[in-house]
């Protein structure tokens, strides 16, 4: 049943109101019907001024002369390795294609 119908709205009464007014009607028609309702409190929000610093790309993935190229082309665009290896590694898996596998081989007992 719809939460706000119940309360005596009309349907598009109960679309008008607030979110939180919505919600406090499903909380309250969930504590009639018997349900365990576990209120969380969100953390603080970071704020603005205080940035959160990403780890460095692992750059020893790539052999020496793909962190060369990835390097070159990030300092040109002036943008992160992160942002020339991410797609590097997709180009990679793509060329290989099909032409490797993994595979689970049944253990030899002897």
């Amino acid at each position: 049943m719809y939460a706000g119908l119940k309360y005596g709205a009309t349907e598009g009464e109960a679309f008008a109101k607030t979110t939180i007014d919505f919600a406090q009607m499903v909380f309250e028609e969930a504590l009639e019907c018997g349900s365990e309702v576990k209120v969380c409190e969100w953390p603080s929000p970071i704020p603005l001024s205080k940035s959160v610093r990403a780890l460095p790309f692992p750059q020893d993935i790539f052999p020496r002369r793909v962190v060369d190229f990835a390097n070159t082309v990030a300092k040109s665009i002036n943008c992160p390795i992160d942002y020339i290896a991410i797609p590097i590694i997709s180009i990679a898996g793509a060329a290989i294609g099909a032409a490797r596998s993994l595979g689970i081989k049944p253990e030899v007992s002897d």
